[in-house]
């Protein structure tokens, strides 16, 4: 079976929504799949096991909590580009916290607020960066 063409990366309690986030695509018709990163460190075997999974996809969304500088969304695409996995049509987005915290002045959901609803991750999977 081939790869999907669009493949979300994650790990942690943000999966949830992110598989919400893959629901919403699947249902639009789009050839979707989630890989949940079970074990992060040491980076290099971890990204060749990824790449062997994702190196026929469209787009790669890695999705993380984190801070995006220097963290593990980052550090895959670095290993990935260094693989071969970008050009041919092919991209790879980090999308993480941009180094700040998460600090809304009123009380909302904080997934909602910081860019990690489902809804925004399928619109972030499908926009044409």
């Amino acid at each position: 079976e081939s790869a999907p063409e669009y493949v979300f990366i994650s790990y942690g309690n943000i999966t949830e929504r992110v598989l919400l986030a893959q629901d919403i695509l699947k249902e639009k018709g789009y050839s979707v799949g989630t890989i949940l990163v079970e074990q992060i460190k040491p980076y290099e075997p971890v990204v060749e096991e990824i790449y062997d999974l994702i190196k026929n996809s469209k787009r790669v969304l890695y999705v993380e909590e984190g801070i995006k500088n220097g963290g593990a969304a980052m550090i895959t695409g670095d290993i990935l580009m260094r693989l071969g996995f970008l050009g041919a049509g092919r991209s790879y987005v980090p999308y993480a916290i941009d180094d700040t915290f998460v600090t809304p002045d009123v009380k909302c959901d904080i997934y909602e607020y910081a860019g990690f609803s489902p809804e925004m991750l399928a619109s972030k999977m499908i926009e044409e960066k």
